[in-house]
Order: C-alpha cells, then structure tokens, then sequence
C-alpha cells in the first residue's frame, strides 16, 4: 500500500469532478467514483476494503491526500433518508495498511450527512432531488451553525427549535 505517494494521491483526488470537499479531503459516493475514476482511486478503495475486511459494507469513500489515509463509511440509507446516518467506518492507513474500525450504534448520536448531492454525479438520477433539498435548508438558513448539525440530536435541535420537519425530500413547516 505505501507505493503511492501523498503528491499522486491528492493530484488525482483534486481532478475529482465530484466530491465534497472538506478540509483536504474528498467524500465522494462510490458510483459517482466509480464512475470518474476506474483506476487508482477504485484500487485504493478496493484495498482499502481488503485491509477493513473483504465483507465491510460501504458505499461512500472519504479520500484523506496528505493523510495517506482511506475512510470507507456505511450509511445503509443513504438514498432513502434525507441525512443518513453512519453506520460504520473503516479507516486505512495507506502506508502500512492498517484498519481501524468504527460501528455506530442505532440508539446512539451517529454522525449525519448533509448536501448528500455533492458526493453524486450530477447524472444520478437523485442528484436533483437530494440538490433541491438542500437549497431549501440553505434558504432556511439551517446550515448557519454548521458545528451543530452534523450528529442526529444536534440537527434535530435545529429542526425542532426553527419548527421545521423533513418528509420525502422536502423541508416543511409542522403541520403543513
């Protein structure tokens, strides 16, 4: 695993058309990598998932450059909820091939995801659903506190306290 180098690695995740940019590094849903990146991106996936063990679920990767570092998340309801919640991770240490794996329990506070949209392709045919959705918690201004929002209790807070709820994709006010 330690034959690529950090320059090689954060070169191909930067030329990445899709992902959510994050600090230095990339979430990006594995069809939407699969998709613009067949070659080493895959492979190191691929690898990635050797070292967490071959029948570690995942369906979006976070691509770690300068880290020398893989992230294979699990969120088994990605496309069906709104702000799925993780389920488990698995993170990989490129250089020497390390795994360390995270499960999340259901009852607890699990990390979220939120503008969903940017780790797809915009041919997936959900892109516009999950895009629409987001521009209506932008104008809602539910991102403002983004250090907030990111774990399940925190953006029900937020929800709660601007009485807000989510239902098939589409932000409403309760009781509508």
């Amino acid at each position: 695993m330690g034959s690529i180098t950090s320059e090689t690695l954060a070169e191909r995740v930067r030329k990445l058309p899709v992902g959510k940019r994050v600090g230095g590094a990339v979430y990006v849903h594995r069809d939407a990598l699969e998709r613009h990146d067949a070659g080493l991106l895959v492979a190191m996936c691929s690898c990635a998932a050797e070292a967490a063990g071959a029948a570690f679920p995942w369906n979006v990767c976070k691509l770690s450059p300068y880290r020398q570092q893989v992230s294979l998340l699990h969120y088994p309801r990605f496309r069906e909820d709104e702000h799925p919640a993780l389920a488990a991770a698995a993170s990989v240490n490129l250089t020497d091939g390390t795994a360390r794996i995270r499960r999340y329990a259901p009852n607890g506070n699990r990390p979220i995801l939120h503008r969903k949209e940017l780790l797809l392709d915009v041919s997936d045919p959900d892109y516009a659903r999950f895009a629409a959705l987001t521009d209506q918690e932008v104008q809602a201004g539910l991102f403002s506190e983004p250090n907030t929002i990111g774990h399940e209790r925190g953006w029900s807070r937020q929800l709660e306290r601007r009485g807000l709820t989510i239902q098939d994709h589409k932000l409403l006010h309760k009781g509508e």
